[in-house]
């Protein structure tokens, strides 16, 4: 029996990782390991040879099923999951009760601004809805600011069916505020940076009991909540800590590491040092699932150009306008678009999206690293506040490598 003539795609990426040798398809996320069969088949692949079922070996026509319905092969591509974008994150007012050193969206104007109408915010709704949303993130400022909070997220969630769909909110409100939205939420997600009232560096004021009470009671009641610890210098050493204090509370949660723009004097005591980051990498060493809310770390072993910023994942800010990812919410340097006017689509591949042709490939510390397909480059926007460089090197390289390749080492088989 004749195959068609068929050739790799040009889009698949060939990695060697630990000595194994690792075909990713980065439109997907898919990666397949290869045996010493494999590696044969894709000798021939590569050169677009015709085959037929009686010279190639059980294994091997195996493994060209799974590279047909991965989209490997030439004119068999698959881009539904990479291509579209995944995640949004919706800051629906930059209003805020609190004044946390270190906020990612914090604006100088905050309180001072006016909210978008809730017309507007269903426009950006719609428009997000209409490239078929995986996951959205109703941030702020404070979402629970907004008398219409609760029709924002049923509007959402009933109206538009986005799939999941989460709240992040400082906690500071009437636990019955959290009920109301609680059907149209796939979770509430709680911020503290700290276990106790001692602890919590940034959220003073009380502001632990109230969340944690806010939390039990919710919990008691069976409502989906989530905890995210803000990790920075001053707390860092009681990480552990705050886990486990999670863990008592019966609540998922995960670590946001603070990114602090060098070229800004304040608040410079919350910044990692280098000393933090040396810590920070023996956690990710000593931690099989380290629970970082980091691209790299977060996810799966999983073939990807870049972070997602830009392509996969956008942020929207309160006055509609488009950043490549929620971190650079408000830095005009990266607006590239408004929400409230350009289709989702067009702001995607616009001119002035700096992130658009960004990836691992033309960042020139990552070339000739062996993991380079499997990490992305790590976090772009902690490469900027560090060093004002897109292109830089994540301060967490290291740490991103040897994660991957205990993954890699653990699902082969490999003992050191």
């Amino acid at each position: 029996m004749e195959l068609n003539k068929v050739k790799l795609s040009k889009k698949c990426r060939l990695m060697k990782v630990c000595g194994i040798n690792i075909i990713g398809n980065p439109d997907t996320g898919e990666i397949i390991g290869l045996d010493y069969d494999g590696e044969k088949l894709l000798f021939e692949l590569k050169k677009g040879l015709q085959l037929t079922t009686t010279h190639i070996s059980d294994t091997q026509k195996k493994l060209l099923t799974a590279l047909l319905n991965g989209g490997y092969i030439d004119g068999n591509e698959k881009t539904e999951n990479r291509k579209q974008l995944n995640t949004a994150y919706l800051h629906v007012t930059s209003r805020c009760n609190l004044n946390c050193e270190g906020c990612y969206s914090y604006e100088q104007k905050r309180n001072e601004m006016i909210d978008l109408p809730i017309l507007d915010i269903k426009n950006i709704l719609d428009k997000l809805a209409a490239v078929n949303i995986k996951n959205l993130i109703l941030s702020g400022g404070e979402p629970f600011l907004r008398d219409d909070i609760t029709e924002i997220l049923k509007y959402a969630k009933e109206e538009l069916n986005i799939k999941s769909l989460y709240c992040i909110t400082n906690g500071m409100f009437p636990a019955e505020n959290y009920l109301n939205v609680s059907k149209y939420t796939d979770r509430i997600i709680f911020s503290l940076d700290g276990v106790d009232e001692e602890s919590s560096t940034i959220r003073s004021g009380g502001v632990h009991k109230h969340v944690v009470d806010n939390i039990k009671i919710l919990k008691s009641m069976k409502i989906m909540v989530a905890l995210i610890f803000t990790l920075h210098s001053k707390n860092l050493k009681i990480y552990k800590q705050m886990g486990d204090f999670a863990k008592e509370l019966g609540i998922p949660f995960n670590y946001s590491l603070l990114a602090v723009n060098r070229r800004h004097e304040h608040p410079s005591e919350l910044r990692f040092t280098k000393n933090d980051y040396n810590y920070l990498h023996d956690i990710i060493k000593n931690e099989s699932n380290p629970n970082i809310d980091d691209s790299s770390l977060k996810q799966g072993l999983c073939c990807k150009l870049s972070c997602g910023a830009g392509k996969t994942m956008l942020g929207i800010g309160s006055d509609g306008g488009v950043y490549p990812c929620h971190m650079f919410i408000y830095n005009d340097d990266f607006l590239i678009g408004s929400a409230l006017n350009d289709d989702i689509h067009n702001i995607l591949g616009s001119k002035v999206n700096k992130f658009s042709l960004l990836d691992v490939e033309n960042i020139p510390f990552c070339e000739g690293c062996e993991v380079k397909y499997l990490c992305g480059s790590g976090c772009r926007y902690r490469s900027y506040m560090e060093s004002e460089d897109l292109y830089g090197v994540d301060a967490l390289c290291s740490s991103y490598k040897y994660h991957i390749e205990q993954t890699v080492k653990k699902l082969a088989g490999i003992h050191e």
